[in-house]
């Protein structure tokens, strides 16, 4: 492969990269304007999504404790799905930017090396 194709290869590489990093990052901020409000319950906690309209039912008590607990049932099951996941998206993004880099020159790497250092600067 000649050094044209290979930085256009790098470059087609790069933008693919940056594009789903843009649509992340716009998604995540899209969900944030689009989540749910978040409302305040009895014992002191912050409820989202289901729990912000139950509390619009006024609820029985008995109502309410079953409510709680199916949040905190399902609340789990989430949290283990992220924790599944999370790492399956991680390997994935470095597996890409490694083959990435395996295609630089020595120069390249090192400077592709320091753009990302940069980029992962600026992430909140």
């Amino acid at each position: 492969m000649n050094a044209d194709a290979r930085r256009l290869h790098l470059w087609s590489g790069l933008v693919v990269l940056g594009v789903f990093l843009a649509g992340a990052m716009a998604g995540a901020g899209v969900m944030k304007l689009v989540a749910p409000p978040v409302a305040a319950i009895a014992d002191g906690q912050q409820a989202r999504g289901p729990m912000v309209i139950l509390r619009q039912l006024d609820l029985s008590p008995d109502q309410r404790a079953a409510a709680m607990r199916i949040m905190a049932e399902n609340r789990a099951t989430v949290e283990a799905a992220v924790r599944e996941t999370s790492p399956v998206i991680r390997a994935a993004r470095e597996k890409t930017l490694s083959e990435l880099r395996a295609i630089l020159t020595p120069e390249q790497a090192a400077r592709f090396d320091a753009l990302r250092a940069e980029q992962l600067r600026r992430l909140p």
